[in-house]
């Protein structure tokens, strides 16, 4: 169960001395609907959700740090009696989920959501740190989610399992989500495809490196292979020049050059059809390692091949090249990130009080400079 249809107005809190504005995004009309000057306005529209400052608060250490500090929406509460706070780039559907939780209305609050939710509700729960009281939940809801949903190519639903596996320690479902993310990216997984999500820089370096090092080493093994059919043109000429022939053995099995020519040469169509041939150089643009495996496949079933161009030779050729383009172990683990973030904790032991301190206390700052209200 979740919010589909959104009303202007949620009372949560009756009497409450907070409404939060949420945006909700329609929309956009047809193009030939003509424009208006109040076309921007009417692509918006505003949610109004009534709560207690107090439950924020007790929630929250950014609403904390807003509502009780130096921040202009504190100030206008303890002299009004009540505020306004506009947070146009919030989900409306995670945000009003979220403060049914922490106003305590059980029956309102589902018992499954969405994985669209679900990654919406911990972009939420990141942002205003409401990690302590959501903790029962955001468990509950993920235990309910359908892991077997797992899509099987890269996408932006894809990269929300991903962020829901790292930040519930999901260890399967993060290593199956990333694998597959490396496998069919055919780009550079860059901030704007996690949308948003708080999926950390060091995960999509990994995932990056990864699909890189795997791509370039299944053209190595696809370029020796092909590697395997420079002797057959020597010996083919060194016969005709009557000159004893080179050490290299011819790759069909009777020897027959025609036959080499002939799938050297199906190899190769193949390549330049999949952009493969010339080599292809970082960082792999259109290219995925799932694309590469499956693309090399021989079609030689139910064509009629002339005498010295054997069967065979293709059967056994496409078979030792797909054992050859071998991905290796792909996908990340939690465990590898774990172990680097406890050697981070041993460095920070080693610094002092006096710098802990002083690195602590730029924080706040950092916080309240996000919002951009800091009175003189």
């Amino acid at each position: 169960m979740e919010v589909t249809t959104l009303e202007d107005y949620y009372e949560i809190a009756p009497g409450g001395d907070v409404t939060l504005v949420l945006h909700k995004a329609l929309t956009p009309p047809a193009p030939d609907a003509g424009e208006t000057d109040g076309l921007a306005d009417e692509q918006i529209r505003e949610i109004r959700v009534r709560v207690f400052s107090q439950h924020l608060i007790l929630a929250s250490p950014v609403f904390m740090a807003m509502l009780q500090g130096s921040f202009g929406e504190g100030q206008t509460l303890r002299a009004d009696g009540r505020v306004t706070i506009p947070l146009p780039e919030d989900d409306p559907n995670a945000m009003i989920l979220i403060l049914n939780v922490i106003h305590h209305r059980d029956r309102s609050v589902p018992t499954s959501i969405s994985r669209k939710l679900m990654a919406q509700v911990l972009v939420l729960v990141d942002k205003y740190q409401f990690s302590e009281c959501l903790h029962f939940a955001s468990k509950t809801w993920v235990q309910n989610l359908n892991r077997t949903e797992l899509p099987y190519s890269f996408s932006s639903e894809l990269m929300e399992w991903i962020y829901i596996a790292w930040v519930h320690n999901l260890e399967t479902t993060f290593r199956a989500s990333t694998r597959t993310a490396i496998l069919t990216a055919t780009h550079v997984i860059k901030e704007r495809d996690v949308m948003g999500l708080s999926i950390p820089s060091s995960v999509l370096e990994r995932m990056n490196a990864q699909r890189e090092e795997r791509i370039q080493s299944m053209y190595d093994k696809f370029y020796r292979f092909l590697n395997r059919y420079k002797g057959t043109q020597h010996s083919y000429d060194s016969q005709l020049k009557g000159a004893p022939a080179p050490r290299e053995q011819a790759c069909c099995r009777l020897k027959s050059a025609a036959c080499d020519f002939y799938y050297l040469g199906r190899l190769l169509r193949l390549a330049m059809k999949q952009n493969a041939h010339p080599r292809p150089l970082p960082p792999y643009d259109k290219h995925s390692l799932s694309n590469i495996k499956f693309s090399f496949r021989i079609q030689h079933r139910g064509i009629k091949l002339p005498k010295h161009i054997h069967l065979k030779c293709g059967e056994e050729t496409e078979q030792l090249l797909q054992s050859k383009l071998s991905w290796g172990e792909v996908g990340l683990s939690l465990v590898d990130f774990k172990r680097e973030k406890r050697g981070r904790h041993r460095a920070t032991d080693s610094i002092g009080p006096l710098e802990k301190l002083a690195g602590n206390a730029r924080e706040p700052r950092r916080l309240m400079i996000s919002f951009g209200r800091m009175t003189q």
